[in-house]
């Protein structure tokens, strides 16, 4: 079975277990007027799972990525400084819960080394705010070239049994103030030489390769892949 299929069967699962909640939620209201606090945390829970791990499955429709040497843009970042009168009576609470809400699912990217691929910037989506106080973010990253980066489904869902030594991502933790700009790909300026990244094989990885021929046309460039000298034909979009 392939990492898409386990993928779906993941989404599958909670969209499952969230129709349960929702029934649950809706007989308790009219039984008894209003559900429990536990049932709409859960409820709560599993759509925030769902629309984060959508969010980075997303990202992923692309399936090249052009390598630009450029220097990258810093991100918009976020500031607990209001700019309206109407927020000064606002508490620290309720400002912290909008800094919060408003970060999370930001595409951004960020400077990792990537020893695999080469790689020192990789695409990637907020997660969560992490500490206010320290100004940092957890971060999933949207083209993983290893497995350490890929995005633990479990993770997701508050679910996986191994914690820190999960084979998959958790997370990592980022200033707020090292996030740059996404890098979106432009497929008009695909040219014979150049340095993409492309999504290839079972695994869903991303590999590092060079363009050796471009089909406008078809919308398919035949890339040779840099770790393991093979061609393939890459379409713009999976």
């Amino acid at each position: 079975m392939t990492d898409s299929q386990n993928d779906n069967e993941f989404i599958e699962t909670y969209q499952t277990q969230l129709k349960v909640v929702e029934d649950a939620i809706l007989r308790q209201e009219e039984e008894e007027g209003i559900a429990s606090a536990e049932l709409r945390q859960l409820r709560s829970d599993l759509r925030e799972a769902l629309s984060l791990f959508n969010t980075v499955n997303s990202n992923n429709d692309d399936s090249i990525i052009i390598l630009d040497d450029s220097e990258p843009t810093p991100c918009v970042t976020l500031s607990s400084e209001s700019d309206s009168s109407d927020d000064e009576d606002e508490t620290d609470e309720e400002i912290e819960s909008s800094i919060v809400k408003d970060i999370a699912g930001t595409n951004c990217s960020v400077k990792i080394n990537c020893p695999v691929s080469g790689l020192q910037q990789h695409n990637a989506v907020v997660l969560s705010m992490e500490s206010i106080a320290d100004n940092t973010v957890r971060v999933l990253f949207c083209q993983p070239t290893r497995l350490d980066f890929k995005p633990c489904p479990h993770f997701l869902n508050d679910s996986c049994r191994f914690g820190d030594t999960c084979k998959f991502s958790h997370g990592f933790v980022i200033s707020v103030n090292d996030l740059l700009e996404y890098a979106e790909p432009n497929y008009e300026t695909l040219v014979v030489g150049q340095k993409v990244l492309c999504k290839q094989g079972t695994d869903d990885l991303w590999k590092l390769g060079a363009i050796e021929s471009v089909e406008n046309d078809n919308h398919v460039c035949v890339v040779r892949f840099t770790h393991f000298n093979a061609l393939e034909a890459i379409p713009f979009e999976s």
